[in-house]
């Protein structure tokens, strides 16, 4: 017997002027789901659902959550009837505390003749944060002072409340730990249990394989097809996704092989020797004409790195030099621009 429908699709269409991010989708969820959805970067996987989630209009078409038509004018409107995103991107409110972040939007619920009870707000935000598995955020506490990694997952204590019927998470884990994913993952297995629905958007194949219960594969602003879980069991399934993303057999190397790695001999950023708070006499040679990717998990440095390149942190030790000169500040655009070109810049986090 099969679940009931959750949220429908139909017909869904959306241009953003010339280009078509999603071209006559039909998508369905039901209850008790983990559905993943995968597609190459602009196939329109997080379009459909930030469209479900009030996020922007579609250009045409029709929705259906729990059997009535929807069409919500904004996020706030979607999370307060059930349906919740949380994106890759940071989304906390800067210069206000962890508990203002959690009950933003809903401070009339502690509010008496216009005065809100701030104590009461840290306590009830401080159980909610503890009944999540992450305690060590403080609900008074600055939301500033916490790592992405922590603000993510306050953005997750925020979004999932006891009217959540759907949640979508849209490339959260890039941003997770180990033990932050672990928290994610029970959560939504909890959510499916419990008769939700999921929405999983992610790059990682070897995660959707693992966590979700149905996948559905976009190329192009097209759904492809859908797979269910005896199919993704499959041993040749990864193969099977691979080729509905791209259209074409892949092979075992994910690099382009045609592509000129050659620089410029001439180093146009350098790390010298240099130190701050955890970072530990690092170097770093970018030359002219040069791409240096650099990745790690959430709170491994790679942000601080960028920080300490654009003169943004002063250092505990080491230099930072530009074309062989040492700079201290940010530099200006005009200056920037000329010592380091737009394809070689790194960029500020």
């Amino acid at each position: 017997m099969e679940k009931e429908i959750i949220f429908e699709a139909k017909h869904m269409r959306k241009e953003f002027g010339p280009t078509v991010a999603l071209k006559d989708v039909d998508f369905t969820l039901r209850r008790g789901e983990i559905r993943g959805l995968v597609g190459e970067n602009g196939s329109g996987k997080s379009t459909i659902m930030s469209i479900a989630s009030g996020m922007q209009p579609a250009t045409k078409g029709e929705m259906f959550y729990k059997g009535q038509p929807w069409k919500p004018s904004n996020m706030v409107e979607a999370q307060d009837a059930g349906i919740s995103m949380i994106l890759q991107e940071a989304n906390t409110i800067p210069g206000v505390t962890v508990a203002q972040n959690i009950f933003s939007g809903h401070e009339a619920e502690f509010s008496k003749f216009g005065v809100i009870n701030m104590l009461k707000m840290k306590k009830e935000a401080q159980k909610v944060l503890e009944s999540f598995g992450i305690g060590h955020i403080k609900a008074g506490d600055p939301i500033d002072q916490y790592t992405f990694e922590d603000r993510k997952l306050v953005e997750l204590v925020r979004c999932v409340t006891d009217k959540t019927e759907i949640l979508v998470v849209d490339e959260t884990t890039t941003a997770l730990s180990l033990e932050g994913r672990e928290i994610l993952y029970k959560l939504i297995h909890k959510m499916a249990d419990q008769g939700k629905g999921i929405v999983f958007v992610s790059h990682d194949m070897d995660e959707i394989l693992e966590q979700c219960t149905d996948l559905t594969v976009l190329r192009d602003g097209d759904i492809i097809g859908h797979l269910n879980r005896q199919e993704m069991d499959a041993p040749d399934a990864v193969k099977t996704i691979r080729y509905m993303m791209v259209g074409r057999e892949i092979g075992d190397k994910y690099y382009r092989e045609d592509y000129d790695t050659s620089h410029l001999d001439e180093v146009a950023l350098e790390l010298r020797d240099v130190s701050l708070g955890k970072i530990r006499h690092f170097n770093l040679k970018l030359h002219k004409g040069e791409i240096i990717g650099m990745g790690g998990l959430s709170g491994c440095g790679m942000h601080d790195i960028g920080r300490i390149a654009y003169g943004l942190e002063k250092l505990e030790g080491g230099q930072v030099l530009r074309n062989g000169k040492e700079i201290k500040t940010p530099c200006r655009p005009s200056t920037a621009a000329s010592a380091i070109s737009p394809r070689t810049a790194i960029p500020r986090p």
